[in-house]
């Protein structure tokens, strides 16, 4: 469905041109969820925008390979790649408190969705978007949509929110940390939410998340990143379980697991800091902060490796076992 080769993004600053995305190789496939993981600044959501064609003003984008359903992203107009947002991919932001416009009602915002690029008419986008809201349940559509975004709740506008990514039937989902904001109650429904419609209708998913437990309960891959490399890839059973990167290691070791925490210690943390991306180190960006590093990583360029089947791990030196604090 989607084919990823190659991809960088760089962004003008002050102190120079930031690399924010280096050399990512991802694919996407129907009926699968892929999740993209990281601490904040990994270059997760540059990811997705640059997929969709959202990235900053100022920012450069190059990609040996951009495929969506046959289609290279990368040699489509502003306007052409209009067309494809909503149409054949529909994204989920991080907060739909700034993503809607308060001065509409959700119904006109809708509306408008299946107007632009389905052609039909008031009548029609209204049935359809009543349609959507129902899938998504939403209590009481119909009334919903006379109803403005700040006179929902998070769980109900985020639910609003996915009704508009699907209102044109996309074939691929892009949810950028759709449930950051929400209380564990509405998350777990928001993720069921997704997930139904994800069987029903067969669709892709990116998930962009830095919550690990997100990733194992929906998740078919997982793609680790790390400033702006995947440093772990595959799928979401064997990752989790088997991490071979000291970096998706230190993630999982992280994790408040109850009965398996001594009440009162603290909480195992990564030690220092990740590297300035205006000035990308000659070798593996983690190996400062990592506990396994020698020489050679701190002079070796670093390429992901095939481990075990689809499971691949960009390290010279990779776990080769499951450590203490490795959950599945």
């Amino acid at each position: 469905m989607l084919t990823i080769q190659d991809l960088h993004v760089d962004l003008p600053t002050k102190a120079g041109l930031l690399h924010a995305v280096r050399g990512v190789d991802l694919e996407a496939a129907a009926g699968r969820t892929l999740a993209i993981v990281g601490e904040s600044g990994s270059g997760k959501s540059i990811t997705a925008l640059s997929v969709m064609g959202l990235l900053p003003r100022g920012a450069q984008r190059r990609a040996r390979r951009l495929i969506f359903e046959g289609t290279d992203l990368s040699g489509l107009s502003d306007r052409q790649m209009q067309d494809v947002r909503g149409r054949r991919i529909g994204m989920i932001f991080q907060d739909p408190t700034s993503s809607f416009n308060p001065s509409y009602t959700i119904g006109n915002q809708l509306e408008e969705v299946y107007m632009r690029h389905v052609g039909k008419g008031r009548r029609s986008a209204r049935d359809r978007a009543v349609e959507m809201l129902e899938q998504v349940h939403m209590p009481a559509p119909g009334e919903r949509l006379r109803q403005y975004p700040f006179e929902l709740s998070g769980g109900l506008r985020q639910r609003a929110m996915i009704a508009m990514a699907l209102m044109c039937d996309p074939s691929l989902i892009i949810a950028d940390e759709p449930t950051t904001a929400l209380d564990v109650t509405i998350q777990a429904q928001v993720l069921h939410v997704l997930r139904e419609l994800q069987q029903r209708r067969g669709i892709g998913v990116i998930l962009i998340t830095h919550d690990l437990g997100v990733v194992s309960a929906v998740a078919d891959d997982v793609a680790v990143m790390y400033c702006g490399e995947i440093v772990e890839r595959g799928e979401v059973a064997s990752v989790l379980a088997r991490p071979r990167h000291p970096y998706t290691n230190g993630l999982l070791a992280c994790l408040p697991l109850i009965g398996e925490r001594v009440a009162g210690s603290s909480l195992p943390t990564i030690p220092g800091y990740a590297p300035r991306l205006t000035a990308i180190p000659r070798g593996c960006v983690f190996a400062a902060r990592c506990d396994r590093q020698d020489r050679a990583c701190h002079e070796t360029a670093v390429t992901l490796a095939s481990v075990e089947g689809r499971h691949a791990v960009r390290c010279l030196r990779p776990v080769q076992s499951v450590e203490k604090y490795a959950h599945a």
